[in-house]
């Protein structure tokens, strides 16, 4: 690491770099983030650093090391942890303080580190792993990017850092241990592999990276497997001695593997009162309007917007095609926020419309009457399941996560300012997903204790599926899943294992997140009496501090009690961490566009948006095993075929009209947003997943050559599930010269090893293609 590290303003930056370890076991990710200081100044200073981790992690543990101890954290309520920071320091002793900001974003404070003093922050926790083309899939968020605030957010500095000199560096080791031999790789970096048995050592190429995108892996069983279920595996903790172990039983959905597709009636409601004015109505119909793209042909919705009364796009729900789509975006650009919230009418006729569907509910949930609206719908309807956005600073989620844990639906928070894209479509493609149902799960042939969680929920297609427990005895046995999947039966037995020695204790934790979450969703879903959730809180905050887990109730402090010549008189001063730039984002300074871009900014402004300042396009990002888009050969050509080959588009907008930033019209947003021209591009795609033109699966294969240009492929955290929508037209397309020049160009594209089988299987019936010759894709592109 470097010394004496600045920021542009001659500040000094105590951190001096960031380690993760990770092990990928059970589903699960049990990660450890080390965070080393060192203070080269001459006074005693407080170094503030605002750091991102997963949106679902839980976190498990935090601690500080420093003139050769190791303090672990301690949990306490947050303002409580808090007082004894804050006292801690005023006496003269150090201490370290994780707290949330957002569920995604987190400040760690560590005050009075000494001159010349190094220390190490250490922050673990667990996350469920994505699930991806037959494989699981963790990724790492690096960097808190800077977001928009509007005025009125009182925290917007703790959830926007300064951005600047960011000269500290990232390494990461990863080991893969899931009960069978994978292969391990990752779309954004060079890695290097090894093989120990059964596990995978992955670790980054390069000894030290910059913060400034994610960090992605992918592991896949060597062994391929067919079926709906891609992986299962088995993992016991059970430390010699012990009398009591724990396991986890982990499933890998893979539904597509069989091709199946479940229509899919989705009823969006729309919140439009006067609470939703402002930057919430917008970040609605953005979200909103992300959803419907995320549809397929076949598909079913409607759109209710609410206030003191409903106001429907549709009677009936329709068919999701280009027209209809077309006309939601009509529909759309005409609402603003009025009235109060009237939210049981709405939800009522969502009930019947799709009594057996899917409810994307998008409101800050401002009622008072949320027992009468919760039983009324639970009464209406027959299976349908309530995906909440809760959009703004001041949501009332009481109503929201009721309405999710009786109907097996979700809730996600979009806060002011808060990039949405990636929670919503994470959101939405858990909701639209293939599903077993019904679920039921016995164990024969070995006697298991305190299962978690208790009720079994939904096996859902991209999610990892876990069920942990504790056991007295060794022994095995046979798992039996059973449900309905597609309306049919789904039966999968799997054979469990009980060591009698085992160390995993990563399963232990797991095990004990899982059964806090039960007994905080029975406070939250039931009406329990004082005493009854007294008990039931003494238990989380039990077993919280038993495990080291977090818990709604809880946060973790540390507190260094100092002596002698080490403890300090005066204040410490306070040194805020400046975060690097996302890779790619050219926000930092101006920069010349690569050549890529600068066609996709003239076509931008013939689309009827003015061509963005060079200081806000984001320049594309390379992805793993290509070269930088700037040392390709030149796409100016293949910019004008994709232009010719797409309709005319309407004149451009009146100037009162006006976009938000996903260049939506949007109304009463101020001045004209600039268009991102991936949005631009994306824009033209259709409803079906083809582009627009003469000759469709020409104009697709074009504009996927346009987005691969621009570093946008399927594993792109916001437009890869377009790209991927693309993908699977282009296959399901009849075999043509034009759908053999857009399967060379979807191989480009695709990354996991599902979807290039897939190609390579319909490549066969085009003798011409080579797949992933993309000197070749181009060359034939470029012919008139």
């Amino acid at each position: 690491m470097r010394n004496g590290l600045t920021t542009e303003s001659g500040e000094k930056v105590a951190l001096l770099g960031v380690a993760v370890r990770a092990e990928i076991v059970a589903g699960h990710a049990e990660v450890v983030v080390q965070q080393r200081y060192r203070n080269d100044e001459a006074v005693a200073v407080e170094s503030v650093y605002t750091f991102p981790l997963p949106t679902r992690a839980l976190l498990t543990g935090f601690s500080m090391a420093v003139a050769g101890r190791r303090c672990e954290g301690e949990v306490h309520e947050r303002d409580e942890a808090f007082k004894r920071y804050d006292d801690a320091l005023v006496a003269g002793h150090g201490g370290a303080l994780l707290e949330q900001e957002r569920p995604n974003v987190f400040t760690a404070n560590v005050g009075n580190l000494l001159p010349g003093e190094e220390t190490v922050i250490e922050v673990t926790f667990v996350e469920p792993l994505a699930v991806e083309e037959g494989g699981v899939r963790w990724s790492l968020p690096t960097l808190v990017a800077p977001r928009y605030a509007p005025a009125g957010v009182v925290d917007a500095e703790r959830v926007s850092p300064k951005a600047g000199n960011a000269t500290y560096g990232l390494t990461v080791d990863a080991v893969f241990d899931l009960g069978a031999a994978v292969l391990v790789e990752s779309p954004s970096h060079e890695i290097t592999t090894t093989r120990e048995g059964e596990k995978t050592h992955a670790n980054l190429t390069r000894a030290s990276v910059s913060l400034d995108r994610d960090v992605i892996f992918t592991a896949v069983p060597e062994t391929p497997v067919d079926g709906p279920v891609a992986l299962t595996t088995a993992v016991c903790h059970r430390p010699e001695g012990s009398g009591t172990g724990t396991f986890a039983l982990t499933l890998v959905p893979d539904f597509g593997a069989n091709g199946q597709r479940v229509r899919n009636d989705v009823v969006f409601l729309l919140d439009r009162s006067g609470s939703m004015g402002g930057a919430a109505m917008t970040e609605a119909l953005t979200a909103l309007r992300l959803c419907l793209r995320q549809l397929r042909e076949g598909d079913r919705f409607a759109i209710l917007a609410f206030d003191n009364v409903v106001e429907t796009f549709a009677p009936e729900l329709v068919p999701f095609d280009p027209r209809w789509l077309a006309e939601a975006d009509v529909f759309l650009a005409q609402i603003g926020a009025r009235g109060g919230t009237e939210l049981l009418s709405p939800l009522m006729q969502a009930a019947r419309l799709a009594p057996d569907g899917i409810v994307v509910l998008l409101t800050d949930g401002q009622v008072a009457n949320e027992d009468q609206i919760l039983a009324s719908y639970l009464d209406q309807r027959k299976t349908a399941r309530v995906y909440s956005f809760g959009i703004g600073t001041n949501v009332s989620d009481a109503l929201l996560q009721g309405l999710a844990d009786r109907t097996g639906g979700a809730v996600e928070s979009i806060h002011p300012g808060e990039r949405i894209d990636e929670k919503v479509i994470a959101q939405f493609s858990r909701a639209t997903a293939a599903r077993v149902t019904d679920v039921t799960i016995k164990l024969d042939g070995a006697d298991v204790g305190e299962l978690a969680p208790a009720k079994p929920r939904a096996l859902v297609d991209g999610e990892a599926y876990a069920v942990f427990g504790t056991y007295d005895a060794p022994g095995s046995g046979i798992v039996t899943v059973r449900g309905k999947h597609a309306g049919e039966d789904f039966f999968l037995e799997a054979k469990v294992a009980l060591d009698e020695t085992s160390n995993h204790p990563t399963v232990e934790r797991l095990w004990a997140q899982a059964r806090i979450r039960d007994l905080e969703q029975t406070i939250t879903a039931d009406k329990l009496g004082d005493r009854r959730v007294q008990s039931m809180k003494e238990r989380v905050i039990a077993l919280a501090k038993k495990h080291r887990v977090s818990s709604r109730f809880t946060s973790f402090v540390v507190v260094e009690h100092r002596t002698g010549d080490r403890r300090t008189n005066a204040q410490p001063e306070r040194r805020v961490v400046p975060v690097a730039m996302p890779a790619g984002s050219g926000m930092s300074r101006p920069r010349p566009l690569p050549a890529p871009m600068m066609p996709m900014m003239a076509r931008a402004a013939s689309f009827g948006a003015p061509p963005p300042p060079a200081a806000a396009m984001r320049a594309p990002s390379p992805a793993r095993g290509m070269a930088p888009p700037a040392s390709r050969p030149s796409a100016s050509r293949v910019s004008r075929e994709v232009a010719e080959s797409m309709p005319a588009m309407p004149a451009p907008p009146a100037p009162a009209v006006h976009t938000d930033r996903l260049g939506f019209v949007v109304p009463g947003a101020g001045a004209a947003a600039s268009q991102d021209p991936v949005h631009v591009l994306l824009g033209r795609q259709g409803a079906g997943g083809l582009w627009d033109g003469p000759d469709p699966v020409l104009a697709t294969a074009r504009a996927l050559l346009e987005l691969f240009d621009l570093g946008i492929t399927a594993t792109h955290a916001v437009h890869g599930a377009l790209v991927k929508k693309a993908i699977e037209a282009v296959l399901a397309a009849p075999p043509s010269a034009s759908r053999a020049l857009a399967l060379g160009v979807a191989w480009l594209l695709a990354s996991g090893r599902r979807t290039r089988d897939a190609i390579a299987l319909a490549a066969q019936a085009h003798p011409e293609v080579a797949l992933g010759d993309e000197a070749g894709v181009r060359a034939r592109i470029a012919t008139p």
